[in-house]
């Protein structure tokens, strides 16, 4: 397991024991080279969270996604 893997995992733990719910999204297995169709899949995940959602999202993965995913979505998305 990587060192960021291991941060998640305890960010994870220390936002639920706080009382934030918390639900983990996997991204498409392309990440961070995503086809086209990857890039879709992935708008589409983040279209079915709540308005207002706060999005964490790995920064390697944050970095490689096309703004056109993010355009628009009425979400809060941190880059970890």
């Amino acid at each position: 397991m990587t060192g960021g893997y291991v941060y998640a995992r305890h960010l994870i733990e220390n936002l639920q024991a706080t009382g934030w719910r918390v639900e983990v999204l996997s991204l498409p297995v392309g990440f961070p080279r995503p086809t086209d169709e990857e890039i879709h899949q992935t708008r589409r995940l983040f279209e079915a969270l709540p308005p207002g959602s706060l999005v964490l999202v790995d920064g390697l993965a944050f970095g490689a996604t096309p703004r056109v995913v993010f355009d628009g979505l009425q979400l809060n998305f941190v880059a970890l």
